[in-house]
């Protein structure tokens, strides 16, 4: 069972921002952009990159609150890559999804 980030915190705000992205853009966008709408895996593989998409969503922030606590901001992805190569995986992860038509879906640690 995964836990709900307290009341308040900058974990519970993540996603406040982006409540009332949709409502910015048409219902249908221009020929041959691709829209997810499923939210359901048709098969073993399709779940195994939804769960892993959500497994590694937690990765980029880990690491780089990793880096900012350890060295100042200005060296923080300089010394230490692994922040950007992480979001490079999430990204192309999530591209294969949004590819099948699957929405990526994301649960904060």
């Amino acid at each position: 069972m995964r836990r709900r980030p307290p009341p308040g915190s900058a974990a519970a705000a993540h996603g406040d921002s982006l409540a009332n992205l949709a409502d910015a853009f048409p219902r249908h966008g221009p020929p041959g952009l691709v829209q997810a709408t499923r939210r359901q895996a048709a098969n073993d593989f399709e779940q195994r990159l939804l769960d892993t998409s959500d497994h590694i969503y937690n990765l980029p922030l880990s690491s780089l609150t990793a880096r900012f606590a350890i060295l100042p901001r200005e060296a923080a992805f300089a010394v230490h890559p692994m922040p950007r190569l992480v979001m490079d995986t999430l990204d192309d992860l999530n591209r294969s999804l949004l590819r099948r038509g699957l929405v990526p879906a994301f649960h904060l640690p």
